[in-house]
């Protein structure tokens, strides 16, 4: 399967997973729903100066849970497997031939504040 192949498998299929799915929840997001908040938050937090490379991040950053699901991240500090999981959910993203590009220190605390937040609002 080429590079492109997966690229667009993933665009079709990598936002439908659902999150939260082990709790019962009241109102169900989709991964892709949650990142569309998350990059606009990032956006909102970062200002007129925002560059592109955090919204890329903002954008990819939960996508490799198409192949490990949304594990709440509760469960994976209970476990002990957080850091095992972001490995596998990140090199599930750079088999599908995207690199999730590093930034700042102020831009990877955004991203993080923004996917925080997003949380908060569903």
């Amino acid at each position: 399967m080429s590079v492109l192949h997966k690229q667009i498998e993933l665009l079709m299929v990598g936002g439908q997973v659902r999150r939260f799915h082990t709790v019962p929840v009241l109102k169900e997001q989709t991964v892709a729903a949650h990142s569309h908040g998350v990059v606009l938050l990032t956006r909102i937090l970062l200002g007129e100066g925002c560059r592109a490379e955090a919204l890329v991040m903002a954008a990819l950053h939960d996508m490799g849970e198409w192949s490990t699901g949304d594990i709440p991240s509760p469960a994976k500090r209970r476990m002990g497997i957080s850091d095992h999981v972001t490995a596998l959910e990140d090199a599930a993203i750079t088999a599908m031939g995207f690199t999730i590009p590093a930034g700042p220190p102020e831009t990877l605390r955004a991203g993080k504040l923004a996917d925080c937040f997003e949380g908060l609002l569903i």
